[in-house]
């Protein structure tokens, strides 16, 4: 006899006012058929938005995902849980061996594109700042903002090797 399937559990979405403002994406959960779904919002970053209205192009958007994931690897704290072990003669400031990789990728990275890449890249993909506004704290036409991040972007996957 074959195996039984159990029914899925119905489909959760939330309320609709969540899904009124952002722009989202529903994926299955699993390769099966009939499997629930979920919804992932696929504008929460700049990067996000420029990619979805076709403002930047895939190979870009993927040197800055990579980029902020290793500012965020690098820069985050050691352990997200307590241990048990005594602490004896440890310091916090220590960091542990991927995490000072991941700040040495970055830091290498960040010195490669060259300093005025470097301070766009980091304001978008990091901190979450627009182009447009990063141009304009730099007393720069707005417009040309969405130009200097993907130059910066584009030296990003240069450096990480991404083919064009």
């Amino acid at each position: 006899m074959g195996k039984r399937q159990q029914p899925s559990a119905p489909t959760d979405f939330g309320t609709p006012e969540r899904w009124q403002h952002d722009e989202f994406r529903d994926e299955p959960t699993d390769k099966t058929a009939g499997a629930p779904k979920r919804r992932r919002v696929t504008t929460q970053t700049p990067l996000d938005r420029y990619h979805h209205r076709g403002q930047i192009n895939q190979r870009q958007y993927d040197a800055g995902m990579k980029y902020y994931a290793l500012h965020r690897r690098g820069s985050g704290t050691q352990r997200v849980t307590a241990s048990y072990s005594p602490a004896v003669g440890k310091s916090n400031a220590e960091m542990s061996d991927g995490q000072a990789h991941a700040w040495a990728e970055f830091s290498m990275a960040s010195r490669e594109i060259g300093r005025q890449l470097n301070d766009c890249a980091y304001d978008v993909c990091v901190i979450g700042v627009s182009a447009g506004d990063w141009a304009k704290k730099k007393d720069a036409d707005q417009k040309g903002g969405i130009l200097v991040l993907r130059l910066a972007l584009d030296a990003l996957g240069d450096y990480f090797g991404m083919p064009r």
